[in-house]
This record gives structure tokens, sequence and C-alpha cells, in this order.
């Protein structure tokens, strides 16, 4: 039995080695996603991934919320590599605003939450779910 349990346990510090530079699962609760949390992650005064934003949308400016699951949080990757941030520095400059209120593991009932307690005070021009 104990040689069992120092094999298991050598084996996970292997993996766990091995896979050092994987930075996403599809669990956000999982070593990876929580090692990569604890090092390159910024979050806002509300929670969401990235810098700061006005509540109060500025006068002509066209507003897009995105919601949605990890994949729209970004998670794993580097903030600038999210779609919403390439999106926003697709149209910098012509008066788009892109706001990712996405968050790990959300699913539909989170959503409708997100959208009623967080993104309709935003007032967006569009909402895209992701």
């Amino acid at each position: 039995m104990l040689a069992l349990v120092v094999s298991l346990a050598a084996a996970e510090g292997t993996m766990r080695w091995i896979y050092r530079d994987v930075t996403s699962t599809a669990d956000s609760r999982g070593s990876f996603t929580l090692k990569w949390l604890r090092a390159d992650v910024r979050h806002n005064h509300d929670g969401d991934r990235g810098a700061e934003f006005d509540e109060a949308k500025p006068a002509g400016v066209y507003c897009v919320a995105v919601m949605g699951d990890s994949f729209t949080y970004g998670n794993g990757v580097a903030e600038a590599s999210r779609y919403s941030n390439l999106v926003a520095d697709a149209v910098r400059g012509r008066g788009i605003e892109v706001l990712n209120v996405g968050f790990p593991g959300n699913n539909w009932t989170e959503h409708v939450q997100t959208l009623e307690r967080r993104v309709l005070r935003l007032r967006p021009d569009v909402v895209l779910l992701q």
C-alpha cells in the first residue's frame, strides 16, 4: 500500500513538472488555472478581468458588452490576447468601446444574472453572448 501511495505522489509531482507551463483547463478551479490566476491576472473593482472602466457610458460612444464563460474571460491567456481585446484593438479610434464581463464557469443562469445585475446598468448598445 505504501508503495502505491509513493508511486501516485511521484506521478502527480512528475506530471505537474511536465505540464508546468500549461495555464488553462476547462476546470476553472483546477490547479493550472489557480496557479495562473495567482500570477498573471488583474481584476477591476467589480471583479471583471482587466482594467477599470467607467460605468457611465460616454456620450457618442457605441458600447459593446461581451458576456460569456472562460473563453470570454480569457482563461489561461494573456489579457491582450482575449478576443474582446482583439476586437477593441481593431475598432480603436472609431468611437466603439468593448467591455468584457465574462467569467469562468458561467452558464445560462449566471449569464442572466450578469445581464440583470451588471450589464444592463452599463447601458450597452449591443450585448454579445459568447
